[in-house]
C-alpha cells in the first residue's frame, strides 16, 4: 500500500509525513529503505522512529528510546532494587527492542541489578518478587498473555509480581 503510494504521489505534496513502523524482517527493512529513499531529501520528514541507514538531509522529530528507558527505570530503581529480578519481555514486532535492549543491559550492569531477556510470556518465565518489563507488540499480547497467566499461577499483579508496560494502548 505504502508503494502504491508512492509511485501514485511522490511528487504532488509538499512534504511526506512517515512514520516508519515496518516490519522488522530483513527484507522489509531493505523494501522500506528503498521506498524511502524515493522521496526528495527536502520533502521527507520521518516522526517517531529514526532509520540510521537513511542517509541524507531530511526532516525527523522522533523518541531517543534509549535514553527514554535510562531515565524511567532510573526514577523507579529504588522500587526494582525490591524485587529479586528485572525480566524483559520482548514480544515479537516489537518496534523499539533493538534500541531498549542494550540500554537496559547497561542500566542493569551499573546498578547492579539481574536481568533476564524473554522473547515469548510463559508460565516458566513468571515468578514471584520479579518485575516484568512488557516491550509490547502492536496489539498488546504480551501485556494480556502475561497477566493471563499470572492469573492462572494465583499471582496478583502489583503485589506478586509487577509490571512496567512500554508502548501499551
Amino acid at each position: 500500500v505504502f508503494e502504491f503510494f508512492i509511485d501514485e504521489d511522490v511528487d504532488n505534496f509538499d512534504y511526506y509525513v512517515v512514520a516508519p513502523h515496518f516490519a522488522l524482517d530483513a527484507l522489509s527493512q531493505k523494501r522500506m529503505l528503498k521506498l524511502l529513499k524515493r522521496f526528495p531529501n527536502r520533502k521527507l520528514i520521518l516522526v517517531d522512529r529514526m532509520v540510521d541507514e537513511l542517509q541524507g538531509n531530511y526532516g525527523a522529530v522522533y523518541q531517543d528510546f534509549s535514553k527514554d528507558i535510562s531515565v524511567a527505570l532510573s526514577e523507579g530503581l529504588d522500587k526494582l532494587r525490591t524485587f529479586s529480578k528485572l525480566n524483559v519481555m520482548i514480544m515479537p514486532n516489537s518496534l523499539y527492542s533493538e534500541q531498549i535492549r542494550p540500554a537496559v543491559e547497561k542500566f542493569c550492569q551499573e546498578n547492579e541489578l539481574e536481568v533476564e531477556f524473554h522473547y515469548h510470556v510463559s508460565e516458566e518465565n513468571i515468578r514471584r518478587n520479579e518485575v516484568y518489563l512488557m516491550l509490547n507488540s502492536q496489539h498488546d499480547s504480551g501485556i494480556l498473555t502475561f497477566s493471563r497467566i499470572a492469573k492462572k499461577l494465583g499471582l496478583n499483579i502489583g503485589e506478586d509480581v509487577s509490571v512496567i508496560s512500554y508502548n501499551d494502548s
